[in-house]
Parts: structure tokens; C-alpha cells; sequence
């Protein structure tokens, strides 16, 4: 048995600028082709590992396409097809394989494609010349529509988990259910039912409740009713399509109600929609908050997380809210790790260790972000090849590489500047490449969502979350939504729904003409 794998997944920030290039895709992440991809085998932290695991426990024998991974602006066309070439390639030299598996997204967005994973099976299964079968994985931030549940044969499963550290899991389930569908052992058929429901990113940690509770109700479910898989997708709400936010997938045995049950848990997550609620805290509410916790009885540094900059949502990672504000504040013992600029690394690089450089940090990549900060007679403390080994649960094992790097003491306060935006901040890293222990440290400010909580959390004294302005912000309000269906919470807050019920699903089924 012959089976091609991958991953080709893109997650659209429809609120960028400009599109995104073949490198601003892949900048924060790596791109793997071929036989590369055996690099993976042992990465528990990814989809492909879990992909590796059960076909060699069934005997199956796995062809490599490609793998690239990463959130960015709505892709060029060029960029698009260069990364699908190496997928449609591979199939076409490989006439005999037996299906396809495949990591994708569920958000992915290129010039003229609105649904890009609708687009890429269909395109597999004419470079095959037939209707192979196919198995794909999803990130929790899918936003599915039903195109995608109808050229799927072999299952649509998803992470459970926010921050993501089931892929290892989930990829094995895709692969496994894969091989038994080939084999004639199982004929599984897939339901989903959309939500009308944006999440904002920084409260679903379902490490705690509230959350916690979503993904435990569709487990204990699956059990009972004898399911092969059920993922409650909590949508990408930045990508602005009209299938864009949340939704339940069932994945079962033939002759079982799929949809039925796809149903039932969609009016279940609509009845828990308010655990989904936030308070939004601007730069000078978040950091007194901060202050507030690291003045409180107690040992450790408190974390503040600018959600709305965060790189792996599609951000430059250059935006200059809380750092304005941190310097402001002028503090002793805070630190940011990190923030991107090319130009500041530079200067910092030929000032060398004890220099002193001046000049605009940050706010360089657009106007969405903020303004660049003016920095005078910042010190460079530290110098780093920005080369090392993640130990986030979600990325063990996997390389992290900001290339260079410097640390700053700009005033009483220190800011880590990446010369590359290698996505968000996972763990210590960025401060560990440059000297920097943040257990010396009152206040530590990072960009990401939530995907850093697997790594801080329990170690933080306390977690602080921070919208300034930036294109993950979370006030949904704030973004000129063009192609999203409405009514939807929490923009229409009087708004009513019902699964069983629901209008014709139309406008969440699929088009990927870019209309």
C-alpha cells in the first residue's frame, strides 16, 4: 500500500495590507520536500509524526510531497501554486498510490481562492486521474465549509486541543482511518454544522476552564454514541469568507446520524456561546493590570501577551503598542521578546555588545500596528545567531530560528529584536538566545495568542492579555468584513440560531473562484 503525504496548510489574514509572497508564507515556519520530510518521524509536536507512526504499524509505505506551514496575509497566486506544484507532482509520479494524506488548515485564502483545500483536492484528484482517496487533518481554527466535507473520503479530522498539542494524535487518527478505508475495513462518512460564532483567540485555552469544557462535552459524546472522531472547531475569525467561524465535524461509521449528532453539539456550543466573552484590555489598562499582579504577595514575573499582534494569526510581529507603552513606563526588571526589525538588528550587530545605536523600532511592515518608537542610546546588551531548539509541548523538537538577534536596555526597560518574524513567542527561547533568564524579571511582555500558555502557564505568576491595535486584535467591530456571513456573535448580539433549523447553508458551503 502506496499513500502520499504532507502538508500544505495556510492560515489568511484577509486584514494585511498587501498578499503574501512564497517567502512571507514560509518565513514562520520551514519548508520541507521529499525526503525531507523524514526529518518529522520523531517530532512529536507534528501532525506528519503521528502520520509516520500508524502507517508503520500497518505496513503502509509513505510518499513525501511537502511540507510549509504558516499563518500569513491572503497568498499571491504565484505563491500558492508553487507550494501545490510539489503535491501535484508527486502524485502524478506516483500513479500507483493507494490515497492521500494530508495536513492542511481549513483558513487557507489565495488570490482568486476563497477555499483553498477544496481547491487542492480537487486538483489531487486530477492529477491522479481518478477519485483516490483522501483523509485530511485541520487546526482547531479551521473554518469549515461544506465543499470541504464533501471531497473528503476518509475522514476530516481535527486538533482538539488550543494550544495544539495533539497534532501528533490527530495526524495518527487521519492515517489510520485512511488505511482502513483502502483496505475496505471502514467506510467513514463525515457531517458538520456551522456555528454563527467568532471566538476570540486569547480566552479559548482549553489547558482551563471555561473552555476546557468544549472539547471535553464532544469527547465523553463520541464515546457514548460509538464515533470515530468529533472536533469542535473554534473558526478563524480574520479571514473574511462567508463560511468563516465556528462549527462542529462528526466523523462516524457508516449508516450512524452523523449529521444528527453534528447538530445536537452545534446547538450545544451556541447554548455555551458566553464562555466565549472577553474583556478587552488597551495598552495602559493591560500593563497596570500587570503591575497590579507583580506588586501582589507572591514570587515570579507576570506575562503580558499582545494577542493582537500575534504572528501565527497572519501579524507582522513588528507592532508597537505595548512596547511604546513599556517604555513609557520605563521600568526596572520588564522585558519584551520579541519584536521584529531587520533594520535595528543591523545597527545593533555592527555597534557590537556594550554599543549604543539610535533610530525607529518596530511599525515598519504597515500602518495597522502602530507608529515606530524612537529609540535613543539603546544599549546592546546581547548579540545571538537566533538558532535553537523549541521546547514548547506544541513545537517540541522542532527548530526555532529568528536569525540574528539582539538585546537592548532601552531606558530601564529590555526589548529581544529578531532580524525575521519567526512566528509567535511558544516559550523562553527568544530571551534564552540572548542571555536574558526571565525568572529575573518583574514584567515580561510576548506576542502570541495562546499557543505560549503550553509552555508559561503554571510558570507566570500571572497572565495579563493585551488588544492594542493589530490585525488579531480582538474586537471584531474594529474590521471591514466583506464576505461574512451575518448574523453572527458577537456582532449581532440579539442574533437567534438553531442547527436543526438554520437557513440553507449555502453561503458556508464553498466557492474558490475568489468571488
Amino acid at each position: 500500500m502506496k499513500i502520499i503525504f504532507g502538508c500544505l496548510n495556510h492560515e489568511a489574514n484577509s486584514f494585511g495590507p498587501e498578499h503574501a509572497s512564497f517567502e512571507r508564507w514560509h518565513r514562520t515556519n520551514f519548508v520541507a520536500v521529499g525526503d525531507e520530510l523524514l526529518a518529522y518521524r520523531d517530532k512529536k509536536g507534528a501532525h506528519l509524526a503521528g502520520m509516520f507512526a500508524a502507517a508503520e504499524e500497518e505496513g503502509a509505505e509513505l510518499i513525501p510531497s511537502i511540507y510549509l506551514a504558516g499563518a500569513a496575509p491572503i497568498l499571491t497566486r504565484e505563491a500558492f501554486e508553487e507550494g501545490a506544484g510539489i503535491i501535484f507532482d508527486t502524485i502524478r509520479a506516483n500513479p500507483d498510490a493507494d490515497g492521500c494524506c494530508f495536513c492542511m488548515h481549513g483558513a487557507g485564502i489565495a488570490e482568486g481562492i476563497d477555499d483553498i483545500e477544496s481547491y487542492l483536492m480537487d486538483r489531487m484528484r486530477e492529477a491522479a486521474g481518478r477519485k483516490i482517496p483522501i483523509a485530511i487533518t485541520c487546526d482547531l481554527h479551521a473554518n469549515i465549509k461544506q465543499a470541504m466535507v464533501d471531497r473528503v473520503d476518509a475522514g476530516l479530522f481535527g486538533m482538539k486541543q488550543y494550544p495544539h498539542i495533539d497534532k501528533y494524535e490527530t495526524g495518527y487518527l487521519a492515517m489510520k482511518t485512511l488505511i482502513r478505508k483502502i483496505r475496505g475495513e471502514e467506510d467513514p462518512v463525515t457531517a458538520f454544522c456551522p456555528v454563527p460564532l467568532l471566538i476570540p483567540c486569547s480566552v479559548a485555552n482549553t489547558l482551563r476552564f471555561p473552555m476546557k469544557a468544549f472539547p471535553d462535552h464532544m469527547a465523553a459524546y463520541c464515546r457514548e454514541h460509538g464515533l470515530i472522531d468529533i472536533t469542535f472547531f473554534n473558526g478563524f475569525p480574520w479571514a473574511d469568507t462567508p463560511w468563516t467561524g465556528a462549527s462542529v465535524v462528526v466523523v462516524g461509521h457508516k449508516g450512524q446520524d452523523v449529521q444528527k449528532a453534528a447538530n445536537e453539539l452545534g446547538n450545544w456550543v451556541w447554548e455555551h456561546r458566553h464562555e466565549t466573552d472577553i474583556e478587552l484590555n488597551d495598552a495602559a489598562a493591560a500593563w497596570d493590570k500587570a503591575r497590579a499582579a507583580a506588586d501582589a504577595p507572591g514570587t515570579g514575573y507576570v506575562l503580558i501577551h499582545e494577542a493582537s499582534d500575534n504572528p501565527g494569526g497572519g501579524t507582522p510581529g513588528d507592532g508597537t503598542g505595548m512596547l511604546r507603552e513599556m517604555l513609557r513606563r520605563n521600568e526596572e526588571k520588564t522585558i519584551f521578546g520579541y519584536i521584529y526589525d531587520k533594520e535595528i538588528v543591523e545597527k545593533a550587530c555592527a555597534a557590537g555588545i556594550g554599543g549604543r545605536i539610535s533610530g525607529l523600532l518596530g511599525g515598519k511592515t504597515d500602518r495597522c500596528h502602530g507608529d515606530p518608537v524612537e529609540i535613543k542610546d539603546a544599549v546592546v546588551c546581547a548579540l545571538s545567531n537566533g538558532q535553537g531548539i523549541y521546547l514548547s509541548p506544541n513545537k517540541v523538537g522542532q527548530k526555532c530560528d529568528y536569525q540574528r538577534m539582539a538585546r537592548l536596555r532601552i531606558g530601564r526597560a529590555e526589548v529581544v529584536v529578531a532580524e525575521t518574524c519567526a512566528n509567535q513567542t511558544y516559550d523562553d527561547r527568544p530571551f534564552l538566545l540572548t542571555g536574558a533568564d526571565i525568572n529575573q524579571y518583574r514584567i515580561v511582555l510576548i506576542k502570541s495568542a495562546t499557543h505560549f500558555r503550553s509552555w508559561f502557564e503554571g510558570r507566570a505568576k500571572a497572565i495579563v492579555t493585551a488588544n492594542t491595535p493589530g490585525n488579531t486584535a480582538e474586537n471584531f467591530a474594529l474590521f471591514p468584513y466583506r464576505k461574512l456571513t451575518r448574523p453572527v456573535y458577537p456582532l449581532d448580539l440579539d442574533m437567534e440560531f438553531d442547527a436543526f433549523h438554520r437557513a440553507s447553508a449555502e453561503r458556508r458551503g464553498s466557492s474558490y473562484d475568489g468571488k
